[in-house]
């Protein structure tokens, strides 16, 4: 004999259910899981009660919200944010600011000063008669939104592939793109920042250097394969950068570093 606590909880889990083969069948409109899932681009999105093809929808979402794409550029977000953790004191009934290690508050600095050289970059761009059009800036790229959250159909078990790295991938600092130069994928490494207080000697300080160069393109390589995986369905085909800024070492310091002449400059 069922008690009312047990019907009710089935009767929840009914009408979720229902919510959920409503949603599916709205989106679908019809296809098979195997065809909503991997082909996205006959994905439809229902708003007020209006349906319409999710590319025309982001298309106006992208003219309403970023007027003049492709010629004048924009920052996502337009300001730089500092993280600092909160620690509860006991009794209290309030937390206070920890203080923020050194590592984090390189990290922020040098974020913000490449993020304001893109930034002016941009802008320049746009007013350079072959320019190509302005910038489209995006700091602190996470993929869980496209891939960590994809819904799996529990009739077919069926989920889209993932790239092999995908759980080792960590954080893209900048994606940008450009009309005509496509896509940046860029890395940031705040070393050299102190080398000057650092105690040690040339060789210690050129170690350190490659170290995050090495890191910052194998980091890279795995934000390549997210990418076109990710894109690989619109079959774009445009140009796309690996990139490595630091912004507090020359030049002339990374090629000594480095001990030859790798750097491959992205002339605009």
């Amino acid at each position: 004999m069922e008690t009312g606590s047990k019907r009710r909880k089935k009767k929840r889990r009914s009408d979720h259910h229902d919510v959920d083969r409503g949603l599916h069948a709205s989106i679908s409109r019809g296809k098979t899981e195997a065809d909503f899932l991997f082909n996205p681009e006959k994905l439809s999105i229902l708003i007020n009660g209006e349906s319409k093809p999710f590319s025309e929808w982001t298309n106006e979402y992208a003219r309403q919200y970023y007027p003049g794409l492709g010629r004048r550029t924009y920052r996502v977000p337009p300001v730089d944010f500092n993280t600092q953790e909160l620690t509860h004191v006991a009794g209290l009934g309030f937390s206070e600011l920890r203080p923020q290690k050194n590592e984090n508050r390189k990290k922020d600095r040098s974020q913000a000063d490449v993020g304001s050289a893109l930034e002016d970059l941009g802008q320049r761009l746009e007013i350079q008669p072959d320019g190509g059009g302005g910038l489209f800036i995006v700091a602190n790229v996470l993929y869980d939104s496209y891939l960590n959250k994809l819904k799996e159909f529990k009739t077919k078990g069926k989920k889209p592939p993932l790239p092999q790295e995908v759980a080792s991938r960590g954080e893209l600092d900048f994606l940008v793109l450009h009309p005509q130069k496509g896509i940046l994928l860029i890395q940031v490494k705040g070393v050299g920042s102190k080398l000057q207080e650092w105690k040690a000697s040339d060789s210690e300080h050129q170690k350190a250097i490659r170290k995050k160069v090495t890191d910052a393109l194998k980091q890279l390589k795995r934000d390549e394969e997210v990418l076109h995986h990710i894109m690989k369905d619109l079959q774009l085909g445009c140009p796309l950068h690996r990139v490595v800024a630091l912004p507090f070492v020359s030049r002339e310091t990374l090629q000594t570093s480095l001990k030859m002449v790798y750097l491959i400059t992205l002339t605009f």
